[in-house]
C-alpha cells in the first residue's frame, strides 16, 4: 500500500513529461524559443527578447521563489 505522497523523483518526472507535452510546445509556438523534441536542443526564438526580461528576473531571484516552486 502506498502512502500517497509524491517522492521527488515522481515530482520531477511530471514536470518533465508537462515541459515535453506542453510548455516547450507552446513556447516553440509562439517563437520565444526554438525547441527540437529530436535533438533534446532548445535555443532562443525570434521573439526571445520580449520574455528576456522575465527569465532575467526569475534567476536572479531563484532563491526568493516559494520552496515548492517548480
Amino acid at each position: 500500500m502506498t502512502s500517497g505522497a509524491v517522492t521527488s523523483d515522481e515530482r520531477r518526472e511530471g514536470v518533465l513529461v508537462r515541459l515535453h507535452h506542453a510548455h516547450l510546445p507552446k513556447l516553440d509556438e509562439a517563437g520565444f524559443i526554438e525547441w527540437n523534441p529530436d535533438s533534446k536542443t532548445i535555443t532562443c526564438g525570434p521573439r526571445f527578447d520580449e520574455i528576456a526580461p522575465l527569465v532575467e528576473l526569475l534567476v536572479d531571484h531563484q532563491s526568493e521563489l516559494p520552496a515548492s516552486w517548480p
